[in-house]
């Protein structure tokens, strides 16, 4: 797999493009995330990255849910970060793309394993365990938004939470707002890639390894990328990085079928990447398969696509419940 840091940049020069060339009109248009508009999109995608930052700086950017004594539930409240699962091997650097287990909403937390703990990867190919940056904000799917696919009560709070961020700074001019984002943006990959091995940064539910933290940013991006394009009509061509999410979404199919509250078991994907390579994860041997387009796999875990408007094929017990419970991004 390819450095995950030079992806991300690469990602950020692909979406740029495209922000780049939309007119005053475009960027009022609604996105394909419910009740944004283009430039709330690009406004939380910047203060994201601002978030991103300010862990680097060494600050405690972690958003804890907490019990309200007034009776209403899942306040968000800061705190000290959860620690790393070790159901899952962490990621540093260069290693594969980790995945979180959930669908993306306005901001996502981390890939987590069985005990709550990241499922990411420290060492792996490219990529790492997945955090706030997997997909935000989540778009209508069939009619229905991503609240009503299963993220409960703590999904609900953190996007309520991305929309109250984006509601106080509304109304920022689009050429002020696309300077504030490539300022945040493309500070981050190097940033991330000078980290010290063994490094944990702060983040939205539990702390993360850099490659982790930058497998997120590049998950959020290119799913947000979606919800600005699709609605104008734009190109924005699949590309090879979509491995970083699809190992992401494997890697915590576990977690995934936890928080559904179903049965779950090993389940092999063979994909296909959008130049034709085929892209494998999991046992060979599991009863369960996945198959088809790398992109429809990715879009089905950022809740952009339904697994029945997909060309996935699902087989054994586990395939087509995989499908159902797959997700790009944390809670």
């Amino acid at each position: 797999m390819t450095d995950i840091f030079d992806d991300l940049k690469a990602e950020y020069e692909q979406l740029d493009a495209v922000l780049a060339g939309l007119t005053p009109a475009e960027w009022s248009h609604a996105s394909a995330a419910e009740g944004w508009t283009v430039s709330d999109v690009v406004l939380h995608l910047a203060q994201s990255e601002e978030r991103a930052a300010a862990s680097l700086a060494g600050e405690d950017v972690t958003i804890r849910r907490r019990p309200a004594a007034d009776g209403v539930p899942g306040r968000e409240s800061h705190g000290a970060p959860g620690r790393e699962s070790d159901g899952a091997p962490g990621r540093e650097s260069d290693g594969a793309p980790g995945r979180d287990g959930g669908a993306p909403g306005r901001e996502s937390g981390g890939v987590l394993g069985r005990d709550g703990g990241p499922a990411g990867r420290d060492g792996g190919a490219s990529g790492g365990e997945s955090g706030d940056g997997v997909l935000s904000r989540e778009p209508v799917t069939n009619g229905a938004s991503g609240r009503e696919s299963g993220r409960g009560e703590s999904g609900r709070g953190v996007d309520a939470a991305a929309d109250a961020r984006v509601a106080a700074q509304r109304g920022i001019a689009p050429a002020d707002l696309l300077a504030r984002w490539r300022r945040a943006a493309f500070a981050i990959p190097d940033a991330l890639r000078a980290q010290p091995k063994g490094t944990r940064l702060s983040w939205v539910a539990i702390p993360l390894s850099p490659a982790t933290l930058a497998t997120t940013r590049l998950a959020e991006h290119w799913a947000h990328a979606y919800d600005i394009t699709a609605p104008l009509g734009i190109p924005y061509p699949d590309t090879a990085r979509l491995r970083h999410i699809a190992w992401l979404g494997h890697r915590t199919l576990p977690y995934a079928f936890d928080v559904a509250g179903i049965e779950g078991g090993p389940v092999y994907c063979e994909l296909t990447s959008p130049d034709g390579e085929l892209w494998r994860f999991g046992d060979p041997a599991a009863a369960s398969t996945v198959t088809g387009p790398a992109a429809d796999f990715c879009r089905v875990g950022a809740h952009r696509l339904a697994p029945a408007d997909s060309t996935l094929k699902a087989t054994g017990p586990y395939g087509a419940k995989a499908l159902a419970v797959l997700r790009n991004y944390a809670l």
